[in-house]
């Protein structure tokens, strides 16, 4: 590239960046285009595409789900760029978010070939959905190692063990369920007490604003976590712990 190419291609990036962060994606995808214009093969660009792809996905009850199978092939072709521990942690994080979406489909897609079978004939097929059962057991143990190498490396840790319990909680491993949880708690204390020294340092109104709302999210998700460990708890008869 030349010297001009270079700079656009650097303002392309950072524009497209601060777009994502504040949830602009349309605009954020159009700088994308124009940067894939200039180097198709721009890793910070691709990876944010994929990443709003991802973001931009169906629920996953709707049958419409060409914005995942889309993600997951621009994550695929990313994948091939570089070796696992040397991916940015963009790329690792909402790679395994993808696998873990796609193996919560094919969950579905098991339990309704168990339960249903195929149309037209309805009948219960066992071998088909334990064939699919397996495929989403291997994307949730490809999410698991994505975000083990982010654990390993000291990144997204709070993210991370929330992830890794929802996985625990899709293959049904309840033990590691409660591991993931309580690390997950102890991270999100971590992140909330970060947060409050930082609303107390600041003396810029707008990012106070912001920081508090950060930390009223951050309170909201631990609640969530402590009312369902707190239930699977209860269900397990360790009252005492789920009144703690």
């Amino acid at each position: 590239l030349s010297a001009e190419q270079e700079k656009d291609l650097e303002a392309f990036q950072s524009r497209a960046a601060l777009y994502w962060e504040g949830g602009r994606l349309d605009q954020a995808l159009g700088q994308i285009e124009l940067g894939l214009a200039i180097e198709p093969d721009d890793y910070k660009l691709l990876a944010l595409q994929a990443a709003i792809h991802l973001r931009e996905r169906a629920p996953s009850s709707s049958t419409d789900q060409r914005m995942l199978d889309l993600s997951l092939e621009e994550f695929e072709k990313l994948w091939e760029m570089r070796s696992p521990n040397s991916h940015d942690r963009r790329v690792l994080f909402f790679y395994a978010l993808a696998k873990q979406a796609q193996g919560m489909r094919l969950l579905s897609e098991a339990e309704r070939l168990r339960t249903r079978g195929t149309f037209p004939t309805n009948i219960p097929d066992p071998i088909a959905a334990r064939r699919v059962q397996a495929q989403a057991d291997r994307e949730f143990a490809s999410a698991g190692d994505m975000l083990q190498i982010l654990l390993d490396r000291g990144e997204l840790e709070r993210l991370c063990h929330y992830h890794l319990m929802q996985l625990a909680i899709a293959t049904n491993d309840m033990p590691q369920v409660f591991t993931e949880g309580n690390l997950y708690l102890k991270a999100a204390a971590l992140a909330q007490q970060q947060t409050r020294e930082a609303i107390a340092a600041t003396v810029v109104y707008g990012w106070e604003v912001e920081q508090k709302r950060s930390l009223e999210d951050l309170r909201q998700e631990e609640l969530n976590v402590r009312a369902f460990l707190a239930e699977q708890l209860n269900a397990e008869g360790e009252y005492e712990e789920a009144l703690r």
